[in-house]
């Protein structure tokens, strides 16, 4: 039974393996890792700092929802 659980399905390249979400994006800026927040310890970046990120990177940072003209 062990075998054929590990057996099922195909073997992920290590560039699938970074495509899924949670992944090594190593082209994400350290900081800042929030965005268009105003009032806390920590530095956020601009609205327009957010919108140039990489989609793959938007998902890992916080972002108010001024930046999206709500």
């Amino acid at each position: 039974m062990k075998k054929s659980i590990l057996n099922i399905g195909k073997k992920l390249s290590k560039t699938a393996k970074k495509n899924i979400n949670g992944g090594m994006f190593s082209y994400c800026p350290p900081s800042p890792t929030c965005y268009g927040v105003v009032g806390v310890a920590t530095p956020c970046g601009t609205c327009q700092q957010y919108h140039l990120l990489p989609q793959e990177c938007k998902i890992r940072v916080k972002v108010s929802v001024t930046c999206f003209g709500l």
